[in-house]
């Protein structure tokens, strides 16, 4: 009943009056919205308070309707009074039929309840055949005249508007259920899992469901209960998540459900036809895979073993049930997604041979154009049930013709090519050539992985195997910052790309992230070409592996690219390898789109801008991933960061969760020794917070791993402050910073050192030099911290004030008493919270003017650098704050100024 409370409320109150007023209400909607459940929610109490309560249907398809409803009403009347059902069904027929049966059921019902209250409730009204409409009319409106409550559900619009028209003039009230929004779809998953669902979850049930379908009750419990029957969720964080953002979204008993919709008599039907649902099943494969045109299906007919009319008349149905749309130029669009689960006696082999066949039908051999390009996909998806050379002229034309508005297609055709061709295939350098970049660009690092490990070895030397090589290791670097530790450093392919002047350099990085070490042999300094867009050139990529190496080394980088080292080694302090790339001078495209470091570097902006529900969010969604790890950099810098969340916001029990998920012998990071050391402090033990955190600073600097070690330093400093026991080792921190700000000085360091100079030499001038730092490259956390501290030395309003914005932008409980107990010491004035806090920043405020524009998720993502899962966790807390349930309320609320046009917070910046 989520998102029905007021229909509840107006059926009930319809019922309690049945016996003192008669009243005939209307409820409809689209299959599965949950008309059913509603009118039995509502009829529930008014049964257990004495009224009569009556169920009819439609009997099944085939059998007399009014006979059926007679039988049905006997049934009840025999439980009531005691003789048999059949005694009094034959009484009542006896030389009566059409209406003067119905007019001879309606006396009898009156007569059981005598002076009872009469409830009843008529279902899957769109089913009753059109001869017997009238005479059900009469006996639904006679039992209204005699006092009775008489609701009647169905899918009415779909199957017959007329019905709509005709109930609307009789019925006192006709209601129409609409979907869920994202909200109640979120509550009822909620409800049916017994935990909260992320974000990405429901995004992506929705998503999977379609427009259509995706705010549809029943449809959303069932795919949500296929996939927890099928193990496709995980619980991360108190959140359940898909184990993989790739699986399918489907309805497995959605093929049986057409059929149930229309009239039980239906004359665009026959007995011969395909099953309704399998034909959709069957649609939704062929329309998912790429363009079908009617003409497309229609030819069909004999691998579907029916005629063109037969299977035109299922379309037609299908139509009319709005499963199906046609636009203008004939091509077909299944709207819900989910319904692409084969039956039983179906097989993917048979819809390949579909494919196959529509192929075969639209090939037109020997013209002077390319193949249209919808015959590439279907080709594609026939797989080697097409014949090679058919399917090959097709691939190669794709290739050759790469359409930029299509590179899928393309890179699908590369992939095809690639597994199917030889070595040797005089074709092969150009589809390489294709292949590398749009792999870079749209595919994932395992495909570039296995495509050099095949290939590397066999390919001619030249700039095509130099392409190969690089990008082969680019992917290799990947692996091992993830942990996955796929790549045999010892295999054939690895001794080629060492071979390789372009590849040298981050195939030995791949290995030593491989071996725990970050640096490289002074022999290995990359020789590369002049790069393309989606690889480094020689600068660019010894900018990157010096950045990943110590910072004697990283020094040595900066004099030929200066300030970037800068920008990369405080995204590497948070693990955010992405933002390194793109920090990468030139516009670099986004290379893996689909891998975590694109969500883990939404999480780091997420969390450095304040939004920590989101980040929190897409840091459970990282450990629900197929390939999440306890061992490499990027998930033990993510648990780092959300465990500091959640013990900013007092949830320690939740923050040791998240580093108990780091895997015994994983290796130290400075992001993780200032997450423990913040742990322990949080727990009482800020002695012990210190001294471990002294031996890790000490530990990490003899090592060389100095990026983002200025965070751990200034905590330890800051506990051993507080100590008398600690005034050494403060000492000795405050020093670290100052030789660490003179050999890899940034901004970062800087705001550390003069932060760190403000505790141990009460500089407050300083402190303030580094909160400014702070504000505007360091996040609001440390920000936060920092104007704390300035308010404890000082006592002074402003700095309340400067603490109170940061602390709204993380909406942290525990920040806000601090502030509100600080300010009762200091006799300052709390500051009010902002007027309008429904748009707290202007990364929403963007967000919301796109979707006003109409863009997508996925052009919303692209736009403003974003992953799709972290705008999706951006608009569910947008719908939450402003109360709008759908994308066409936030938008009609922008247009018509009903939400704020300025941020209400500093620090969210849309790049």
């Amino acid at each position: 009943m989520v998102g029905r409370e007021d229909e509840l409320d107006e059926l009930g109150a319809a019922l309690r009056d049945a016996g003192s007023r008669g009243r005939l209400l209307a409820v409809h909607g689209q299959p599965g919205v949950g008309k059913t459940t509603l009118a039995e929610a509502a009829l529930r109490p008014v049964a257990r308070d004495g009224h009569l309560v009556i169920r009819l249907r439609p009997g099944p398809r085939g059998t007399p309707g009014l006979d059926s409803l007679v039988d049905q009403v006997c049934a009840l009347l025999a439980e009531e009074g005691g003789s048999g059902a059949a005694v009094r069904a034959a009484a009542l027929r006896r030389g009566r039929h059409g209406l003067a049966l119905m007019l001879r059921t309606l006396s009898a019902v009156i007569r059981a309840a005598g002076p009872r209250p009469l409830a009843v409730l008529f279902d899957d009204a769109h089913r009753l055949a059109a001869q017997d409409r009238g005479p059900v009319a009469a006996l639904l409106l006679g039992l209204r005249s005699a006092g009775a409550c008489v609701l009647v559900c169905g899918v009415l619009e779909a199957v017959d508007p007329s019905l709509v028209r005709g109930l609307a003039g009789v019925a006192d009230r006709t209601l129409e259920l609409p979907p869920l929004t994202v909200g109640q779809c979120a509550e009822l998953i909620s409800s049916r899992l017994g935990v909260p669902p992320a974000a990405e979850l429901v995004a992506a049930v929705r998503r999977g469901l379609g427009p259509d379908a995706g705010g549809n009750p029943g449809a959303v419990m069932r795919a949500v209960d296929t996939l927890r029957e099928r193990d496709r969720l995980v619980v991360v964080d108190e959140r359940v998540y898909l184990a993989d953002p790739r699986t399918p979204i489907l309805l497995p008993l959605f093929q049986a459900r057409p059929r149930e919709w229309l009239p039980s008599t239906d004359g665009r039907g026959s007995a011969d036809d395909p099953f309704p649902g399998e034909v959709l099943a069957l649609l939704t494969r062929l329309t998912g895979v790429g363009e079908t045109t009617v003409d497309d299906y229609l030819n069909l007919a004999p691998e579907l073993g029916t005629t063109q009319d037969r299977l035109g008349r299922l379309l037609d149905t299908l139509v009319s049930l709005e499963l199906v749309a046609v636009d203008d130029r004939q091509r077909l669009t299944c709207t819900v997604p989910a319904a692409a689960e084969l039956p039983a006696h179906r097989t993917e082999d048979d819809v390949a041979r579909l494919h196959v066949r529509l192929v075969l039908n639209a090939y037109r051999p020997h013209r002077a154009r390319p193949p249209a390009p919808r015959l590439v996909d279907h080709a594609l998806a026939a797989g080697t049930r097409l014949l090679p050379p058919l399917r090959t002229e097709l691939l190669l034309a794709a290739v050759r013709e790469q359409d930029p508005q299509e590179p899928l297609r393309t890179l699908g055709a590369c992939r095809a090519l690639l597994d199917e061709l030889p070595a040797d295939d005089a074709h092969l350098p150009r589809i390489l050539h294709s292949a590398v970049p749009l792999l870079l660009r749209h595919g994932l690092p395992a495909e570039l992985l296995a495509l050099g490990t095949r290939l590397l070895p066999r390919l001619a030397p030249g700039a095509v195997l130099a392409q190969l090589a690089q990008a082969w290791a680019l992917a290799a670097v990947h692996d091992q910052w993830l942990g996955l530790y796929t790549v045999d450093h010892d295999s054939r392919a690895a001794r080629v790309a060492r071979r390789m002047p372009e590849a040298v350099a981050l195939v030995t990085l791949a290995a030593r992230l491989h071996s725990g070490t970050h640096r490289l042999p002074s022999d290995c300094l990359p020789v590369f070409a002049d790069g393309s867009a989606e690889l480094p050139s020689a600068d660019e990529a010894e900018v990157l592996i010096r950045a990943l190496n110590t910072w004697t080394e990283g020094a040595r980088g900066a004099a030929r690219a200066p300030g970037v080292p800068y920008a990369i080694r405080e995204a590497l302090g948070l693990g955010d390898l992405a933002s390194c790339w793109a920090t990468l001078p030139g516009k670099r495209p986004k290379v893996f789109p689909e891998s975590p470091l694109h969500v883990h570097q939404a999480l780091v902006r997420e969390y450095l801008t304040g939004s920590w529900d989101v980040a929190l969010s897409l840091a459970g969604s990282l450990e629900a991933g197929p390939g999440a790890t306890g061992r490499g950099p990027l998930y033990l810098h993510s648990r780092a960061l959300a465990a500091e969340i959640c013990r900013r916001r007092g949830d320690l029990g939740r923050a040791a969760a998240w580093l108990d998920r780091v895997a015994d012998g994983a290796e130290h990071l400075p992001l993780l020794s200032w997450a423990r050391a913040g742990l322990l402090h949080g727990q009482g033990d800020t002695a012990g917070a210190w001294r471990q955190g002294r031996r890790d600073c000490d530990a990490l600097w003899r090592a060389g791993r100095t990026a983002g070690l200025e965070r751990p330093l200034l905590r330890v400093l800051c506990y051993a402050s507080r100590d008398p026991e600690g005034v050494a080792d403060a000492g000795a921190a405050l020093e670290q910073l100052e030789e660490l700000d003179t050999v890899a000085p940034s901004r970062l360091t800087r705001a550390a050192l003069l932060l760190g100079r403000g505790l141990a030499r009460d500089d407050v001038d300083g402190a303030v030099g580094g909160y400014r730092l702070l504000d505007a490259h360091g996040g609001r956390q440390a920000a936060f911290s920092a104007a704390v501290w300035l308010l404890r030395r000082t006592g002074e309003q402003r700095w309340l004030r400067e603490a109170w914005r940061q602390h709204e932008g993380m909406a942290s409980r525990p920040a806000r008493k601090t502030l509100v107990r600080l300010a009762a010491e200091f006799r300052l004035v709390v500051p009010r919270p902002s007027g309008d806090r429904l748009l707290p920043s202007r990364l929403d405020l963007r967000i919301v003017e796109m979707v006003a524009g109409g863009s997508t998720n996925r052009q919303i993502a692209t736009a403003l650098a974003r992953s799709e899962k972290s705008i999706e966790a951006h608009l569910a807390k947008i719908f939450r704050c402003t109360g709008r349930r759908s994308r066409v309320a936030l938008a009609t609320a922008w247009l018509d100024g009903g939400l704020p046009r300025t941020a209400t917070a500093q620090g969210h910046c849309a790049p």
